[in-house]
């Protein structure tokens, strides 16, 4: 399926239910299907009809972004999706090795690009367009485009490493919508940037479902768009569930709206804490913890199947096997591969399998477990292999340790950790830190002897973050 017909499906079944919820200057504002996908056609009929061109985008989830990624990849382009964390000279880098032929810059990060060597272009007045000329049976078909045509490049850090031009097809990113596993109705948060794979799969999911798709600006912003919208479903990484819920301890109103209206959370990007998952299961939000990557295009477990410890079952529209521990995945959703790679840069595709350099098992059932990255796995002089996600997954079921990294220092095993800041914790900072160490003990007590914590350092600072809220190791 292309995305032409995915867009002409979501109008003709869809119609006039809502399909997109944001705030614009303090209003509250809502888009049909219907009208939705008339003004892609509309914003669409701007740009080279399936001329292949690379066109980059930059800025914060919004309306006007949603219209600009959609429009381009109908138009039979190639959206280039840039982080706006980034700093200029890393974004003009690959603005150039992209070949991006214009940059769509929102009102925030215009300035910001202006001396780049591409013309720049404002997405608000895409959006203007759009609104104006999308006028339901007066917009223009949008141009046939084949499974195989370009549809975006996302940066990741790859299975190598190193940040590399992520190619993925139209083919790639419908893959897993070509039959929605599960219809349902309501409103959906989206608050991963959609110049990630996880929010553009979770826009996907959503409209493919029938969830109208509640736009927030940011993850700084999440906790305001879901006091404001009030969405029944949501995706979040680890980090921001944990702030979700002990905000929920503090405010009341929060606390009811969690028990009375959220009815569930996919947890992305990172392992899921067990008394997260207990907390919410106390408030009665069924949890799902998932499981992709930017080369899978998204989701490689089927987003609604469920088994304590697990990401998922594997989805159909792929396969998963292990080789040697590590996880293989091969199917229609799998990148043809990185921009201008020489040597394949890491990645690396055997008879179309994908090794993902995750390490995990999968059961009897179909479902897939992760026990950590190959990359990080420390190897001992004994020839032991431990992973150190898994010891701090432990670590971080104890109630005074907010983060843990373990890693391998002149032949033993260390863990980092965070306990708080010292303006939050004050005075209480040797009784919490003594409380810690109690919890690494007793942790160890459980382990054998060579996977053992053999020294603790303690941080005053979280650890530095992804744009994903991942720990940067």
């Amino acid at each position: 399926m292309t995305f032409k017909e995915r867009l002409n499906s979501w109008r003709e079944r869809r119609g006039e239910e809502t399909a997109v919820m944001y705030e614009e200057d303090g209003t509250m504002k809502q888009k049909s299907f219907r009208q939705f996908v008339c003004e892609i056609e509309a914003a669409a009929s701007l740009f080279p009809q399936g001329g292949g061109k690379r066109i980059c985008l930059l800025g914060q989830n919004s309306y006007a972004y949603l219209i600009g990624l959609w429009a381009v990849i109908g138009s039979g382009n190639t959206a280039v999706l840039l982080n706006r964390d980034l700093d200029e000279a890393i974004l003009e880098q690959q603005v150039r090795e992209t070949e991006g032929a214009v940059v769509l810059a929102d009102a925030e990060n215009r300035e910001r690009v202006l001396s780049f060597p591409v013309p720049v272009q404002a997405l608000e007045e895409l959006s203007e367009y759009a609104g104006i000329h999308g006028t339901p049976g007066s917009t223009p078909e949008l141009p046939y485009t084949g499974e195989d045509a370009e549809a975006c490049i996302l940066f990741s850090s790859g299975t190598g490493g190193r940040s590399k031009a992520v190619i993925l097809t139209q083919g790639n990113l419908l893959a897993s919508s070509v039959e929605p596993l599960h219809e349902t109705r309501g409103k959906m948060l989206l608050c991963m940037p959609l110049h990630h794979i996880g929010g553009i799969a979770a826009a996907l999911h959503d409209f493919d479902s029938g969830k109208a798709l509640c736009i927030c600006p940011s993850m700084k912003e999440f906790l305001g768009t879901v006091r404001l919208m009030r969405p029944d479903t949501m995706l979040l990484v680890p980090a921001m569930l944990e702030t979700l819920l002990f905000r929920g301890k503090k405010d009341k109103e929060l606390e009811r709206y969690l028990k009375t209206e959220v009815k569930r959370i996919y947890s992305v990007g990172a392992f899921l804490e067990k008394s997260l998952e207990q907390q919410c299961v106390d408030l009665g939000i069924e949890i799902f913890s998932r499981y992709g990557l930017t080369e899978t295009a998204g989701l490689v477990t089927d987003p609604e199947s469920w088994k304590e410890g697990s990401v998922g079952r594997v989805a159909p529209w792929n396969q998963v096997k292990i080789e040697e521990g590590e996880i293989l995945i091969k199917g229609r959703n799998v990148t043809p591969g990185y921009l201008n790679a020489q040597d394949d840069s890491g990645l690396s595709l055997t008879d179309g399998w994908l090794a993902t350099g995750d390490v995990g098992r999968v059961d009897e059932e179909g479902f897939l477990f992760i026990s950590g990255r190959k990359k990080n796995l420390i190897i001992l002089g004994n020839g032991e292999n431990v992973s150190p996600e898994e010891l701090e997954q432990k670590l971080l079921l104890c109630p005074w340790i907010r983060e843990a990294v373990v890693y391998e220092e002149n032949g033993k095993i260390c863990g980092e950790l965070y306990c708080g800041s010292p303006s939050d914790i004050g005075e209480n900072q040797e009784e919490i830190r003594k409380e810690a160490k109690a919890c690494v003990e007793a942790v160890n007590k459980t382990l054998p002897r060579y996977c053992r914590i053999r020294e603790i350092k303690f941080r005053e600072r979280e650890f530095e973050k992804t744009s994903s809220m991942k720990i940067r190791r």
